[in-house]
């Protein structure tokens, strides 16, 4: 069976349609946001499956995004994007008029998203990084992967997981600074 890295990677590459990629995609965020969690919390496996069993009160992706911000785990500006890829995945998931990536509210709630500024910035001649050679094969990847509403939700998301990843590093840090919680 392959890793949870490996098959979020064959859905990153898979060539389904839009509704496979809007409800996968936000299901790996989704994964990556429960670990940050798991790491800031105390370790408890029955609590844990208590909170965060599909009908407990973290079951669901946005309460746990709603958590995670109140915990200050993630930024405003982060908290807002996690929002709006809920939204996506659950329009998608529950109106099957809603069919592509190009279509109105989506594509306007991802344009709303404070990645996709960013990734526009950026591919239009801005710095993100102090290296320029960096930024200039940066502009020419976005180049491309900005043609369509699609190609820009999959590596809005692909930069959403890179930085999950860095903050989950960062709370694990911060933990093991700690002393050992009392039993």
């Amino acid at each position: 069976m392959p890793s949870i890295d490996e098959q979020d990677e064959v859905a990153f590459f898979e060539r389904s349609p839009d509704r496979g990629l809007a409800i996968v995609l936000p299901a790996i965020v989704d994964n990556h946001l429960t670990k940050i969690l798991k790491v800031a919390m105390r370790s408890n496996a029955t609590v844990w499956n208590e909170l965060f069993n599909p009908s407990g009160p973290l079951g669901s992706f946005g309460a746990r995004v709603r958590l995670a911000y109140m915990l200050e785990l993630i930024s405003p500006k982060f908290y807002k994007d996690l929002l709006i890829i809920n939204k996506i995945r659950n329009e998608f998931a529950h109106k099957v008029n809603v069919k592509s990536f190009d279509q109105h509210p989506i594509s306007a709630w991802i344009k709303a998203m404070d990645i996709y500024s960013t990734l526009v910035r950026v591919r239009d001649g801005g710095s993100m990084h102090p290296d320029l050679e960096f930024n200039r094969v940066l502009r020419f990847i976005l180049k491309d992967d900005l043609e369509s509403m699609r190609d820009t939700f999959r590596t809005s998301i692909r930069l959403i997981i890179a930085h999950m990843t860095k903050i989950e590093k960062q709370v694990a840090e911060y933990r093991n600074t700690l002393p050992p919680a009392p039993a």
